[in-house]
């Protein structure tokens, strides 16, 4: 589950601790073993940062949306 935007501050943080855990999460994430986990190591500055917020946010509704369409419907 999604709690909020990837890179944004919550309310305990500065922008600068924001920016210090989305570097660290980021990290994380690039160490991973890109044999056991390509995609993810890939994709870390998507995951850790946004750049639009609203885009980012349409993208998870239709992206849900769209998952919930796709659904067989019950008989």
């Amino acid at each position: 589950m999604v709690l909020g935007e990837p890179g944004a501050a919550t309310p305990q943080q500065s922008p600068d601790e924001a920016a210090e855990s989305s570097r660290r999460k980021r990290l994380t994430l690039e160490s991973l073993p890109p044999q056991r986990y390509p995609n993810v190591v890939q994709a870390a500055p998507f995951l850790t940062f946004c750049a639009d917020p609203e885009d980012h946010y349409t993208f998870g509704v239709d992206f849900f949306i769209g998952g919930i369409a796709a659904l067989p419907l019950p008989r």
